[in-house]
């Protein structure tokens, strides 16, 4: 059976209005039951629908933590959760096979969750039990979500460290990963971008491509590009052709229109 009807769980409007078209993009045949946005709505969205495939489930609500409304509504169904929490406390969600979606949502992201879901219909998969919501609470309240606030880097026989505020961008070349300063000077950083995306706050910087992830600081212009994409040029790296990804110019613009 292909056609599932979901909840939604959602305090923010504009994240709502995104999870509801990326899923209607993937599942055409999937059925939106109904959204809510407190504690107290969230409860009784899910009594009202108890046959519900599914839910996706924001952590954070306006009047508390999501798991109070699972706690009192006991719902028998897979949770998707969204959340802003760093990897260190997904480890929780993949101990009990709970999936997540990171903020903000891409549509890789979803389509991964969505294949899990199915798997585990098909499996007949139990659903979250409250003892395992119980541990995900504690381990949530006690792993608030934390960013890198530096990079050391080695210069010659010398070490400099670059405070995050003063770093415009990340990117690869010729296999190194370098800091772009806010001076315009670019320094080999030992790690690869992508242990560097799940470093930094997602606000702060966006990964447009395979190669850069940029900071709106960085940005001196932007112009339309080819194939519905878009060209920046970012301060420091004038010469350099810096195209974001079509799959990722929405979510793009979105990031910039906080």
């Amino acid at each position: 059976m292909n056609d599932r009807r979901y909840i939604l769980i959602e305090d923010e409007p504009r994240a709502a209005k995104r999870l509801q078209r990326l899923v209607s993009e993937l599942q055409s045949d999937w059925q939106l039951l109904g959204q809510a946005d407190t504690v107290e709505s969230a409860i009784a969205l899910m009594k009202a629908h108890p046959n519900a495939d599914l839910a996706f489930c924001d952590i954070q609500l306006a009047d508390g933590l999501s798991f109070e409304a699972l706690e009192q509504a006991k719902p028998k169904l897979p949770i998707v959760f969204v959340t802003a929490y760093d990897h260190y406390a997904i480890r929780a969600f993949e101990h009990f096979s709970i999936d997540y979606l990171l903020k903000p949502i891409t549509e890789e992201a979803l389509e991964r969750a969505i294949s899990k879901l199915q798997r585990s219909w098909q499996e007949s998969a139990n659903p979250v039990q409250a003892d395992d919501l119980q541990y995900l609470l504690q381990h949530l309240q006690q792993g608030t979500r934390t960013y890198k606030e530096r990079y050391l880097v080695r210069i010659g026989d010398k070490l400099r460290f670059f405070n995050i505020q003063n770093i415009r961008c990340f990117y690869s070349e010729d296999k190194t990963t370098y800091l772009l300063n806010t001076e315009g000077r670019s320094y080999p950083i030992d790690r690869p971008l992508e242990e560097i995306a799940s470093e930094v706050d997602p606000v702060r910087y966006f990964r447009i491509n395979r190669k850069f992830m940029v900071s709106p600081d960085a940005i001196q212009e932007i112009s339309a590009w080819s194939n519905s994409r878009l060209r920046l040029v970012l301060k420091g790296m004038e010469e350099e052709m810096v195209v974001v990804a079509r799959e990722k110019t929405g979510d793009f613009k979105e990031w910039l229109d906080r």
